[in-house]
């Protein structure tokens, strides 16, 4: 007496092949969302880049690119640091609306001793 293999509801399953192509799909799609949220996060924000920077013994000029949303007024923190990292100076500057979405701007920051640094502390939005 011969007996044939019996399919138990275990040996019917799903190929590997399927498994594959759902767990690519899923992480498709995983992918695409978070390059969507990081996107949408960003969306209107400003931002400063420094650029250049030149010292005198009693003050700072500071160059440093903002992009931000056409048309927007952003005031930005510019601070000057001595070699401990101390604030020596700062100023906050008003950049006025712009057709254009990036800018540069130069800012002078008066200290009260020799500065070794500047930097932008951060941008907002008016």
């Amino acid at each position: 007496m011969s007996t044939a293999p019996v399919d138990t509801p275990a040996q019917q399953g799903r190929s590997p092949r399927f498994w594959w192509v759902l767990g690519s799909v899923l992480v498709a799609a995983s992918v695409a969302l978070v390059v969507w949220f990081g996107l949408s996060g960003t969306k209107g924000a400003v931002t400063a880049t420094d650029v250049a920077f030149t010292r005198e013994p009693r003050e700072v000029t500071m160059v440093f690119d903002v992009d931000r949303p056409v048309g927007t007024v952003v005031t930005c923190h510019v601070k000057a640091l001595d070699s401990d990292y101390a604030t020596v100076g700062s100023t906050d500057v008003e950049i006025p609306a712009s057709h254009e979405r990036s800018t540069r701007e130069s800012v002078v920051v008066r200290t009260t001793t020799q500065a070794v640094t500047a930097t932008v502390d951060g941008c907002r939005p008016l």
